[in-house]
């Protein structure tokens, strides 16, 4: 396939002259072939910089690998997915029309009101509709499951993902215990989801219960007022430990930490059933 940069057309509906325009989204500290990144460090500062844009130029990003099937679900008209060399290489030439746009995945980059707004937005492209609480269902579990096999090759900016990166080896053992109890959880694995259905599934969700990883940024879904129970086998010095408590002050939802001891190990049963009833009595009381 050849690549054509910076020519000018005259469009044959209206007289707006389409440029070609090169989208620099400065997503840090991670790849946005992995879930977390490309939500708040690709997709998200896409999403809200075209609704203030009408797309009166075509906008090149470059490819995010596994997630370009989720950009392309959001048929974002006026946009051009590039191969990562050939972005790569258009950005370098002085003769580029290059937007800069700062992405939010980094803690100092939360911004509530900009994730009410891309709620609203993603909610709306999907048609999926606000449920009342009796409606929802009151809490989600994420597994991790099985990391696709891009994560293990060298086509991968970064290996691993899923269950590979970290798990909970005795995970439907907890949910089992919960369900023992009369804990209604559901359980999914999110690896093979589009992005319309998680947007679906988290929007009708209170709860999220899940291990730190990619599948907690879904809480971006829930109407603020939620909350979020965390296995978190990270140390306390660990750089990116409270990302998701951070994420989740940001998003109006309360936030419990439930210790895991590495990042492959079993998580203690009376601690985890306890953080759920915790939850389940912060749903009834807290208030964004």
């Amino acid at each position: 396939m050849r690549y054509v940069f910076y020519m000018t057309v005259q469009s044959p509906d209206t007289p707006v002259v389409m440029k070609e325009i090169i989208l620099d989204i400065d997503s840090s500290g991670g790849s946005v072939e992995h879930y977390y990144h490309f939500i708040l460090g690709f997709l998200a500062p896409l999403v809200l910089h075209m609704s203030a844009n009408p797309p009166a130029s075509i906008r090149l990003v470059r490819s995010c690998g596994p997630m370009d099937r989720h950009l392309r679900a959001f048929a974002f008209p006026g946009i051009q997915i590039l191969p990562k060399q050939v972005w790569a290489s258009a950005s370098k030439l002085e003769t580029a029309l290059i937007e800069r746009l700062a992405g939010y995945d980094e803690p100092q980059r939360y911004n509530g009101a900009d994730f009410q707004h891309l709620r609203q937005i993603v909610m709306k492209r999907f048609n999926v509709v606000q449920r009342t609480n009796g409606d929802c269902n009151k809490m989600t579990l994420i597994n991790r499951g099985k990391s696709p096999d891009f994560y293990q090759s060298t086509a991968a900016e970064i290996a691993a993902s899923a269950a590979l990166r970290r798990s909970v080896p005795n995970m439907m053992e907890l949910a089992n215990s919960a369900w023992d109890r009369g804990i209604d959880v559901r359980v999914v694995e999110l690896e093979e989801a589009t992005l319309g259905e998680q947007v679906a599934l988290f929007a009708a969700t209170r709860i999220v219960v899940g291990q730190h990883g990619a599948g907690l940024v879904n809480m971006l879904w829930l109407e603020p007022g939620g909350v979020i129970v965390e296995i978190n086998p990270l140390a306390l010095d660990h750089p990116c430990r409270d990302y998701f408590r951070h994420l989740a002050a940001a998003c109006g939802h309360a936030h419990i930490y439930v210790r895991q001891l590495e990042a492959h190990a079993t998580v203690d049963e009376a601690e985890f059933l306890e953080a759920l009833r915790t939850a389940q009595a912060a749903l009834e009381h807290y208030q964004p």
